[in-house]
C-alpha cells in the first residue's frame, strides 16, 4: 500500500502502526521510503529502532522521550530524519496514542508528512490547533462541544480524501 497525499505544502507519506509490546513498527510502502527501508519488510514489522536509529541524533533523546513518556490521545511531533550523510528531511507525524488500563501506551498508530524545508502552512496549523481542541473538549464534561470539534475535524479530513 502506497500513500502520497499533498496537504497543503506538506507531502503525506503514509501511515504507521507501532505496536508497544512486540516492538515493531508495520507501515505502508510510502513511510519505509521516506525512513529508507524496504517496504516489505515494513509491511511484516520492524523494531522500532529501525526508525529511532534514523531520527537525527539531536532530536532522538526527545522523541524517545516523547513517545515512552506520553499518554493516551492524540500527539504531534517534528523532528529530522538522516538516511544518509547529505540526504535528510524534516517530517511532521500525528497520530493517536492508546494505553492500557494503567496508562502505559500500547500502541501508536499515525500518519507522516515530510516538510520539504518549508514550515507547515496555516491549513496545517489549523488542524493542530482543532485537534489540541478536541483534547480539551474530551475531559470538559461538554459532549456538544467535542462533537462539533469533531465534525470540524471529519470535515477537513473529508477535504484532503477529495483533494487526492
Amino acid at each position: 500500500m502506497s500513500a502520497s497525499l499533498a496537504i497543503g505544502r506538506q507531502q503525506l507519506s503514509g501511515f504507521y502502526v507501532w505496536d508497544v509490546g512486540s516492538d515493531l513498527v508495520f507501515s505502508c510502502e510510502g513511510t519505509a521510503k521516506l525512513f529508507g527501508l524496504e517496504p516489505s519488510a515494513a509491511h511484516r514489522g520492524l523494531p522500532v529502532s529501525s526508525f529511532f536509529d534514523l531520527i537525527h541524533p539531536d532530536d532522538r533523546e526527545r522523541m524517545r522521550e516523547a513517545t515512552l513518556a506520553g499518554t493516551e490521545g492524540v500527539f504531534r511531533y517534528q523532528y529530522r530524519i538522516v538516511r544518509a550523510p547529505d540526504d535528510g528531511v524534516t517530517v511532521r507525524t500525528v497520530g493517536c496514542r492508546f494505553a492500557d488500563g494503567r496508562g502505559s501506551p500500547i500502541r501508536h498508530v499515525g500518519t507522516i508528512a515530510a516538510l520539504d524545508g518549508v514550515s507547515a502552512d496555516v491549513t496545517i496549523d489549523i488542524i493542530d490547533h482543532c485537534l489540541a481542541a478536541y483534547e480539551l473538549a474530551q475531559g470538559s464534561g461538554k459532549p456538544m462541544m467535542q462533537y462539533l470539534i469533531g465534525m470540524a475535524l471529519l470535515e477537513a479530513g473529508f477535504d484532503v480524501a477529495r483533494s487526492r
